[in-house]
């Protein structure tokens, strides 16, 4: 049986006291290539719907020097990551790119399990509901379903949404191991303003004694004002970590309309452990140690 976690606390201490670490300046790490990262998120700076892309407007992505991107663009092209359009002047991502996505989301096969639970709440509910996994500081959507094409509310396989403000990011934190957590959380606190962090570390707190208690959480217009979601963690026995959601506009989703939600959703999340080899599902985890 596995054990069950402290959410919030460690000790008496809050969850800000947990990031509270001394600054120092950042350690350089001799492993990184920062030519590959710097070329990897040039990769990622390609969108949905991003059929081209110019220098200019990777460069405004990524953050980096026009020249730079320029020579990054050239050797991705060359490797077959990226096409150049010569009467454009434009990128778009090439073959290479798209057979190591295709293979990445072939070996995702907690993708395949939980594809007709989650389609078919999307359908029941008329929700859009999601499977996703965290990429650094933020959400990535591996699968997405839309149960209602008249919500408004696109969401796509490839998606990113932000970690702390979203209750699936809150699923994924409270899903890691203690130690993940407060590493996750650090990283956090660096790349936000104190009155960002302070306003994050009210939903987090929150979300956390949520699924520590039903097993799941909601963010009710804290990502966007009008949208509220629902969200429930999944850890998988070989330490992979996913949560799912579901949500919609806030006239379709009413706070009063959440518990029902999340309780579907936990279901659903215990049966894809279960189909994935869980032992015991978190569900029953949580029941067993209240």
């Amino acid at each position: 049986m596995r054990p069950r976690q402290s959410a919030t606390r460690l000790g008496d201490r809050s969850l800000q006291a947990e990031t509270e670490v001394e600054q120092t300046e950042p350690v350089k790490d001799s492993q990184k290539i920062e030519a590959l990262e710097r070329g990897l998120l040039l990769l990622q700076a390609f969108r949905r719907g991003d059929q081209y892309l110019g220098n200019a407007e990777l460069a405004a992505r990524v953050l980096l020097p026009k020249a730079t991107v320029s020579r990054l663009a050239y050797t991705l092209t060359a490797a077959g990551f990226l096409v150049f359009d010569p009467i454009s002047r434009r990128y778009s991502l090439g073959p290479s790119a798209i057979a190591v996505g295709s293979v990445a989301l072939a070996n995702t096969s907690v993708r395949e399990v939980a594809r007709p639970y989650l389609e078919q709440l999307a359908n029941d509910m008329a929700l859009n509901v999601g499977l996703g996994m965290q990429d650094r500081l933020q959400i990535m959507y591996i699968d997405a379903f839309e149960g209602n094409p008249l919500i408004g509310l696109r969401l796509y396989s490839g998606t990113r949404l932000p970690l702390a403000q979203t209750s699936m990011g809150r699923a994924l934190l409270f899903a890691y191991s203690p130690e993940k957590r407060a590493e996750v959380l650090s990283e956090l606190r660096k790349s936000q303003s104190p009155q960002e962090w302070e306003r994050s570390c009210v939903g987090i707190e929150r979300a956390m004694q949520d699924l520590e208690k039903h097993g799941f959480c909601s963010s009710a217009g804290e990502w966007r004002e009008e949208i509220h979601a629902v969200a429930a963690p999944i850890r998988l026995p070989d330490g992979r970590v996913y949560a799912v959601n579901a949500g919609g506009p806030a006239y379709l989703v009413p706070i009063e309309r959440l518990t029902e939600i999340g309780t579907k959703l936990r279901s659903i999340a215990d049966a894809i452990e279960r189909a994935m080899g869980g032992d015991v599902p978190f569900s029953e985890t949580m029941n067993s140690a209240g």
